[in-house]
Formats: C-alpha cells, sequence, structure tokens
C-alpha cells in the first residue's frame, strides 16, 4: 500500500470528516487532493487536523503534536510512506474515539477475550506500532522477572 492514491486520501479524509468527543471521527479542515509526499507535509496534516483541531480538546493538544511528531519519525525510519504513515494514524485516532471516548465506548471486565472480530483490534496494534520497531536494534529487558512471574504462576 506503499503511497496512497488520491482516491483513497479522499475517502479516508470524507469518512473521517466531522470528528468531536460526541461523533468520533477526525475533523478535517479541508480534503486532500494528493496525499502527503513527505515527512513533513504528513506532520503538517495529522497536526492541522487532529491535534491542533478546533474540537480536539486543548489539554489533549500538546500530548497529541508530541506523539504524532515522534510516530510521523519513527515510521520514517522504518520505510514507510507519508501517505500510509497518516491513513494509519487517522484509523488509530478514529477507533479510539469511537471505542475509548465515544458513545461505544468499550469497558474492560476484571479479565478480557481478545476481539478478533469483526474488526480485529490485536491486528491493528501490531500493525500500527510494526513500523516504528527497529526490531535489529531491539533489546528485551527484564527476562528474569517473566520467568520469576511464570514460576509464581506454577
Amino acid at each position: 500500500m506503499r503511497g496512497l492514491s488520491v482516491i483513497n486520501v479522499i475517502i479516508l479524509t470524507s469518512i473521517t470528516d466531522g470528528f468531536t468527543l460526541s461523533n468520533p471521527k477526525l475533523h478535517t479542515s479541508r480534503l486532500l487532493s494528493t496525499a502527503p509526499t513527505t515527512p513533513a507535509e504528513a506532520i503538517s496534516f495529522l497536526n492541522a487536523n487532529i491535534a491542533n483541531a478546533p474540537t480536539t480538546p486543548p489539554q489533549l493538544k500538546p500530548t497529541l503534536t508530541y506523539f504524532i511528531n515522534e510516530y510521523v519519525n519513527a515510521c520514517t525510519k522504518g520505510k514507510s510512506s507519508p501517505g500510509e504513515i497518516v491513513a494509519s494514524f487517522s484509523k488509530c485516532i478514529s477507533l479510539a474515539m469511537k471505542h475509548g471516548m465515544g458513545p461505544d465506548k468499550y469497558t474492560f471486565g476484571v479479565d478480557h477475550t481478545a476481539i478478533r472480530a469483526p474488526y480485529d483490534y490485536y491486528k491493528f496494534g501490531v500493525d500500527f506500532f510494526r513500523p516504528c520497531v527497529d526490531i535489529s536494534n531491539s533489546v528485551l529487558n527484564g527476562q528474569e522477572n517473566l520467568q520469576k512471574a511464570i514460576g509464581e504462576l506454577s
């Protein structure tokens, strides 16, 4: 899906128009005629239409701005195109607002079975963060704590 087509971006921004806490979709102040071609364009679009949207609560703006910059930079290093980054981030915000803060908010019980259908949220989360992770240079710390916890369960 490298380099979203103009049609894909128009559909993306059309279906996510009108973002508010009561209407969990993204606010878009303009329709993209072309997919962003640089990381700077992706950052600018996401900041303008998510972090600095009129409906974004003021207390969330600094955190969203920071996360957008970090996410775009990490995904760019992971070889994602700016169009892919915008689409993925927009989908994440849309899901978070709908199921995390909107009228369809999901409430977890004391235990939870993963919901894999009709929408696979686990797969989305893995796909969302995969471009940010540099597997070859990553380390796993605390393995001894994991072994200790497993031992306590036995």
